[in-house]
């Protein structure tokens, strides 16, 4: 029996790894995936924290509850459990005979630098690994990073001063992403394939879309739910950021311990789901800056593209000719470079 296939979109956060999730988790349930395309769910994986299923547990393959991500809503499995996992994904897609291929959405893999111990397991499997990862403006992925901070009880970020953060630890996003895209292609037998990701797409079947033709080189088959108009994790609109910044703020200023900043974080907290909860529902087709969005002032943004210059050259040379192509000449037009 020949081995199959694997595709991994390994991110990073951020970048539609949720929507993808979201989608193939729905298409499976209602069996709209070709029968060579196994997205391993319900026996094939572990449990998932609610309908959408992804595969962050592979992150466990190559790390400890130590150093698991905060944001983790699903349990720590053993390297054990999740070799186990992948050997049964990838016995069941054989299964279903040549050209079968089995897809793994697992963004918080990108910036382990101990990646190819997992790989060389996953090659036990699998005659192939295709690793996806999407490219995101630096501005953008600052930002989102900026506002998960404050997002985070715990991290002292009282405001919405990116190019201060920006600054802080020496090498700078841009840099130590192109060091990540340098060490995934090292890794032997696998094959890295970079997509662009364009911030203000509309359509939430955009990036499964284009994920999607990797493997059949066609759009992905419709759920037969609205799925498209909708945005899984919206962005929160800057009057919610503020509120969250203040809060977060006083509530730091008692310490830890006293009851007054403990009273501050319940509100925080309260703060933020209603606001989430709020974003949700509205979806990205009622967001835009006129309604108060948090935007960047041109200032900033020239001052991020001239830090990023390199980082943005060194990305067209990894890319080689495709960066070219129509969709890679309208993602550097995007970004102003």
């Amino acid at each position: 029996m020949s081995k199959p296939k694997a595709i991994i979109h390994i991110g990073p956060m951020k970048t539609g790894t949720t929507a993808l999730g979201y989608y193939f988790s729905a298409a499976t349930r209602e069996g709209i995936l070709p029968d060579n395309v196994i997205y391993p769910s319900g026996d094939l994986w572990f449990p998932a924290a609610g309908k959408i299923v992804k595969h962050n547990a592979l992150f466990d393959f190559i790390s400890d509850e130590t150093n698991t991500p905060r944001f983790r809503k699903t349990a720590v499995q053993t390297p054990s459990a999740v070799e186990e996992k992948v050997r049964l994904a990838a016995e069941f897609a054989a299964g279903r005979g040549r050209g079968a291929t089995v897809v793994f959405i697992s963004e918080t893999l990108s910036g382990r630098k101990n990646s190819p111990e997992l790989v060389t397991m996953m090659l036990k499997y699998f005659e192939s690994i295709t690793l996806v990862l999407s490219i995101r403006s630096f501005a953008a992925s600052g930002m989102s990073f900026l506002v998960h901070r404050i997002k985070d009880w715990r991290i002292e970020q009282h405001d919405l001063d990116l190019l201060a953060m920006l600054r802080t630890g020496g090498e700078n996003f841009g840099e130590r992403f192109v060091s990540r895209i340098e060490r995934w292609k090292a890794i032997p037998k696998t094959t890295l394939v970079l997509v662009p990701y364009f911030e203000q797409e509309n359509d939430g079947y955009s990036s499964v879309d284009r994920f999607y033709s990797l493997l059949t080189g066609s759009p992905a088959p419709r759920l037969a739910e609205d799925f498209g108009s909708k945005r899984v994790h919206p962005s929160l609109p800057l009057n919610s950021l503020k509120r969250l910044i203040s809060v977060k703020r006083i509530g730091h200023r008692f310490g830890t311990r006293s009851p007054l900043a403990k009273l501050a974080q319940l509100l925080f907290m309260r703060i933020l789901e209603r606001d989430r909860s709020k974003s949700m529902y509205s979806g990205f087709g009622e967001r835009n800056a006129a309604k108060g969005d948090w935007e960047l002032t041109a200032a900033e943004r020239d001052e991020i593209r001239r830090a990023y210059a390199p980082s943005y050259a060194a990305i067209r040379k990894q890319l080689g000719s495709t960066a070219n192509s129509d969709e890679w000449e309208r993602w550097f037009a995007a970004e102003g470079v």
